[in-house]
């Protein structure tokens, strides 16, 4: 007979894991908050022999030692730990009573000859934050919650990481075997609900607007419980186990509750699971607690897929299937009186039928169009005024030339290390509609179209562009807001030929803009900005030889947009639809310092500039926190769009809201440079192999709308010339000179 302890025996979980060691003939301790609530205990006591073989004694995870008197077992099963979606303090309610329990828990084991085996509950929670196209294995972890951001989730990977730093750091006489579970469904012991099962019961009293784009993934708590025993009793258990059965949509689970004869309850019949539904449940999200609203944004249209091969094939674990579970799950419920009894109904008129249809139709528009205004304005519509940082200009306006005059705004501007200026249209002036070129060199006073004429439809929708050290021009075509994979090329810069033709999926670099080379020309440095707040923002590492990217940093404060206003030059916020949503934009600027070491980068709508190492950009086995570790402030900036680096790594900046260009010396000094109303966008920016500054604006606020639909021909023609401005090598020399 083995003596087992069980943090939690209250616990949904814990009550059927007890009755089943009962069964087998085990001795049981459970941890409970007050062994003399019969409310809360009787289930367990009545069970078949527990009168002989199960003792209740008192532990609390708020105490600072509740297991310290507890551990004179063979086995322990740590399974209590806070599963509460929306608490005002998640580091108090959540993560300090998860990670301390978990703690005090192996302390106590520690401390006992006795105990062979620890078995934690942990969670799917612990492996993601926001299911992707992978398929989730014991190896992953998630790196993605924190205290604002799914808390619940933060705080099971959180314990779960302190259980095995606990193992490495401590060496117990013990060894430590974790479960994984997803979605825990199916009967009850009590009357009691438990989290997910309440999931079910909302949805029955009409606590769900709508069907949304939700996938679940689903585990029966029978199995669940099979799982904890069978990782006691297999010595060859180890490690951790995903404990997940199958997925079921929302409106998979709403059509079998119909059949299942729960149709005259208030489950949701308005289907949101389309594109557009799914973007309107996103708005409304931002109206929610934090802890639904966070978790609603990371799992709407969202599918996770799991592999559960290691629990079958270590465990034996034979799982039911989703739809046996939320059946008995139902039946559970009914049984315990937490189902809307039918009520008798006179049959209706067709015409009272229509009517009342269209009178829900209509009130129904009415809440979905308010929500979706407040949810757009409260979600992507606010901001405060950022801080006016600029100082006297270093140049006057007679040092500032614009040697080039273009009919239509510019976009990018760059140079190669052999002097040659290249510039593109603005992709989104929708150029292409009127001009036959989109990307041009700048040779003997005139614009050519690089390489030549006929590859100009290669390049509609060009954004970035950049020349190497190897002789070649990069040119990148963002493919986000034209539903198409965002595609990076590379030319010859003496042949003109196409060297690399790349598509990235789907749903990767969608809104890259700048992209930096590394010297060896093996590594393409990228800034994917994303679409305002609505995608996340994040730095792409691209290997040239095997042509396959990694998106590093995503959603990463110093990539991220912060909560600011960005304002035009006349100084009025800059947003669009009618105040709806602020221009705020991710990681756009990004630079290579000259002996290659370090990538800066700028996210437009923040205050800040940072660098990376190269080098852990490129290592591809660096973890996501060792690499975030690495990360270095630089020094504050006003709002930014291109960026650039000086031989002695002074950093110039655009500085969109006065219309010019910043400079950033390497000991934090902010200093502005031109200052000009009537540039309406400094947008990108590069210093020449000769030492001139050359910068474009491209008219962003003055020809694009409140929908960002951009203006006509007619209207750009009378609005231009437009200009790609110059700093030339002997004003700047002086400068430095003096300053």
């Amino acid at each position: 007979m083995t003596k087992i302890l069980i943090s939690g025996a209250t616990g949904f979980i814990a009550g059927h894991v007890i009755e089943r060691l009962l069964e087998k003939g085990h001795e049981v301790v459970g941890t409970v908050r007050d062994p003399s609530n019969a409310d809360k205990v009787e289930h367990l006591t009545r069970m078949k022999g527990a009168d002989k073989r199960l003792e209740l004694v008192q532990a609390d995870l708020t105490d600072e030692q509740p297991f310290s008197d507890t551990v004179d077992v063979d086995v322990v099963l740590h399974m209590a730990s806070p599963y509460i979606v929306n608490v005002k303090d998640p580091a108090r309610d959540l993560v300090r009573p998860a990670v301390e329990g978990t703690l005090s828990m192996l302390r106590a084991a520690a401390t006992s000859d006795r105990v062979k085996r620890v078995i934690l509950t942990s969670s799917m929670a612990s492996i993601t934050d926001e299911p992707d196209d992978r398929t989730l294995t014991e190896k992953d972890w998630n790196t993605e919650s924190s205290l604002n951001r799914n808390p619940y989730y933060y705080s099971k990977a959180q314990a779960e990481r302190a259980a095995w730093e606990f193992m490495k750091s401590e060496k117990p006489g013990f060894d430590l075997v974790v479960i994984n579970p997803f979605m825990v469904i199916g009967p009850a012991q009590t009357a009691a609900v438990n989290t997910s099962n309440q999931t079910f019961v909302d949805m029955m009293s009409g606590q769900y607007p709508a069907i949304m784009a939700l996938d679940w993934g689903f585990v029966d708590v029978r199995d669940v419980a099979d799982a904890h025993i069978a990782a006691m009793e297999a010595s060859e258990a180890e490690g951790r186990y995903i404990c997940a059965s199958a997925n079921m949509t929302m409106a998979e689970a709403t059509d079998l509750m119909r059949q299942e004869g729960y149709g005259h309850t208030k489950l949701p019949s308005l289907n949101l699971t389309g594109p557009i539904g799914t973007a309107l449940m996103k708005l409304m999200s931002y109206s929610q607690p934090q802890g639904v609203g966070s978790y609603l944004r990371t799992h709407l249209g969202r599918h996770p897929r799991f592999s559960n091969d290691k629990i079958k094939n270590q465990l034996g674990i034979i799982f039911r299937t989703p739809q046996d579970s939320l059946r008995d799950t139902l039946a559970d419920l009914e049984k315990w009186g937490h189902t809307p009894a039918a009520k008798p109904k006179k049959k209706p008129s067709i015409f009272s039928t229509i009517g009342k249809w269209l009178r829900r139709l209509f009130v129904a528009m009415i809440v979905l169009f308010v929500a979706l205004l407040l949810g757009l304005k409260l979600g992507f519509g606010g901001g405060k005024p950022y801080p006016d940082v600029s100082t006297t200009p270093a140049f006057s306006a007679d040092q500032v030339s614009a040697p080039i005059q273009l009919p239509f705004p510019p976009g990018m501007v760059a140079s190669s290390p052999d002097g040659r200026i290249f510039y593109t249209y603005h992709m989104l002036h929708k150029p292409e509609r009127f001009a036959d070129a989109t990307v041009f060199e700048w040779v003997d006073g005139k614009g050519v179209p690089f390489p030549n004429a006929k590859m100009q439809e290669e390049f509609h929708g060009a954004m970035g562009i950049t020349a190497d050290h190897q002789g070649r021009l990069w040119v990148i075509k963002p493919g986000a807001l034209e539903g198409k994979p965002t595609q990076l090329l590379a030319l010859d810069l003496v042949t003109g030929a196409k060297l690399i033709d790349h598509a990235f999926a789907k749903t990767e670099a969608g809104m890259a803009q700048d992209m930096r080379v590394s010297k060896d020309g093996r590594t393409v440095f990228l800034a994917d900005t994303g679409l305002f707040k609505f995608t996340k923002a994040n730095l792409i590492v691209f290997d040239v030889d095997t042509q396959t990217s990694r998106v590093v940093l995503k959603g990463h404060s110093s990539v991220s947009p912060q909560n600011w206003a960005m304002r035009t030059t006349d100084g009025k916020p800059y947003r669009l639809a009618f105040g709806l949503l602020t221009f705020a934009v991710g990681v756009d600027g990004i630079a290579l310092s000259h002996d290659g070491n370090w990538l800066y980068y700028a996210t437009m709508s923040h205050g800040s500039v940072y660098r990376i190492p190269t080098d852990a950009l490129t290592d591809a086995g660096l973890p996501s926190a060792a690499l975030e570790a690495q990360i270095e402030f630089v020094g504050n900036k006003p709002l930014s769009d291109g960026i650039e680096l000086l031989a002695d790594n002074t950093i110039i900046l655009t500085d969109v809201e006065n219309g010019g260009l910043a400079e950033l010396s390497p000991d934090g000094t902010l200093r502005t440079l031109t200052k000009d109303k009537a540039v309406d966008w400094a947008d990108s920016v590069t210093v020449a192999q000769d030492g001139a500054i050359w910068f474009t604006d491209s008219r962003l606020t003055d020809l694009i709308n409140q929908f960002a639909v951009p203006a006509g021909k007619e209207r750009m023609l009378q609005n231009g010339p437009y200009a790609i401005y110059r700093i030339a090598p002997e004003h700047i020399e002086q400068w430095h000179g003096v300053k």
